[in-house]
């Protein structure tokens, strides 16, 4: 985990030890001028939902620092040093594909289920780059059926 952040730091041209004061939880909530009471409800409870979906699969530390660390990578990231994908599964000690799934089935999976027709996010592959890419996968068959098997 340490390679992996110290990589990230280095790419950025940031320092490991940031020296940047914690925001309080106070300051989260403080009203912007010509902020209503009904703004701050809504604040309020876009906070919870968040914490919500976070923990939709349990407490368990790996599975919330999971979708917290997708939510950033998705939404803020400069928050995660604009890593990669692979950069955060390997962070988070899962594979690039485990990361890739769980971008695709919570983001693009939910866009596409509502009609976006744009559904691919920053860092992501574009449709017509996955089929060709599946394409490739499917190997070389210029020479299917020339060799005879052994009997």
């Amino acid at each position: 985990m340490n390679a992996a952040l110290a990589t990230a730091y280095q790419k950025s041209g940031r320092e490991a030890v940031t020296t940047a004061t914690p925001m309080s939880f106070a300051q989260l909530f403080e009203a912007a001028p010509g902020d209503g009471e009904e703004i701050r409800q809504v604040q309020c409870e876009t906070l919870i939902r968040m914490l919500h979906f976070i923990f939709q699969d349990g407490p368990h530390p790996g599975c919330t620092t999971r979708l917290t660390y997708l939510l950033a990578q998705r939404l803020a990231p400069e928050l995660v040093l604009n890593m990669s994908g692979a950069e955060l599964a390997d962070l988070l000690g899962e594979t690039r594909a485990a990361w890739s799934a769980r971008n695709k089935r919570i983001f693009t999976g939910y866009l596409k289920a509502r009609g976006a027709k744009a559904a691919k996010g920053r860092m992501q592959k574009s449709d017509t780059a996955c089929a060709k890419y599946a394409s490739a996968s499917r190997g070389n068959t210029n020479r299917r059926g020339k060799f005879k098997r052994a009997a």
